[in-house]
């Protein structure tokens, strides 16, 4: 598992996501895209450059119990193998503000509170 330190990207766990608060599609899409940006520090959208950023948040979470189920029913949901890409598939509009508080609550005390936990794995079930 890699520390925080060890991250050559910034990811702003202080960041509370507000897009999915927002009736409207395409107002809501352009928030959720302004606010991905934000937490990796981002001024444009390069896709590489993104799944390169969140590979490295799996390896700071990837030897906890709660994230690797969490990735594992992500993964399973497409027949991945590679549960990196659990990680990554969690950041779509649909997800990234369930999957954000997971990170938060990881960064703050080094596990994932329960109901942000459930909240993900409902997610995963629909």
């Amino acid at each position: 598992m890699m520390s925080k330190d060890e991250c050559n990207f910034k990811y702003d766990f202080a960041h509370q996501c507000e897009y999915m608060r927002i009736n409207d599609d395409n107002d809501s899409d352009e928030k959720y895209r302004e606010e991905m940006l934000k937490v990796f520090g981002m001024e444009t959208f390069e896709e590489d450059v993104m799944v390169n950023y969140i590979e490295q948040l799996y390896k700071l979470v990837n030897e906890d119990e709660q994230f690797m189920n969490i990735c594992t029913k992500s993964a399973n949901r497409y027949c991945l193998q590679d549960l990196s890409m659990g990680l990554i598939l969690l950041f779509s509009c649909d997800s990234f503000h369930l999957i954000h508080k997971c990170l938060q609550d990881f960064n703050n005390s080094g596990k994932i509170e329960t109901e942000h936990y459930n909240s993900v794995l409902k997610y995963l079930e629909n």
